[in-house]
């Protein structure tokens, strides 16, 4: 041992840095679980948008399929006439 430094002062730098460690991973993991958290959060309410969306979607295509609608092609319009 160095002259002026003590085991017992060694050892009490030595708990306090492992104190001081202890903490900062407890604050890690609660960051982290937190982050975690808000995430899980955001990607549950855009999959919810994204239910609705589809739902909405998967009813038109029902109710058009099972409808008389005439296709677009036999509409009456503009149509393009190509020539060669």
């Amino acid at each position: 041992m160095r002259a002026g430094i003590e085991k017992k002062q060694i050892l009490g730098v030595l708990t306090d840095m492992i104190h001081n460690l202890e903490v900062a991973d407890a604050n890690l993991q609660d960051t982290l679980t937190g982050i975690r958290s808000d995430m899980c959060i955001a990607q549950t309410e855009r999959l919810e948008k994204i239910e609705l969306v589809l739902d909405g979607l998967e009813k038109d295509l029902s109710a058009y399929k099972y409808s008389n609608a005439p296709l677009i092609t036999d509409t009456k319009g503009l149509k393009l006439e190509l020539g060669f």
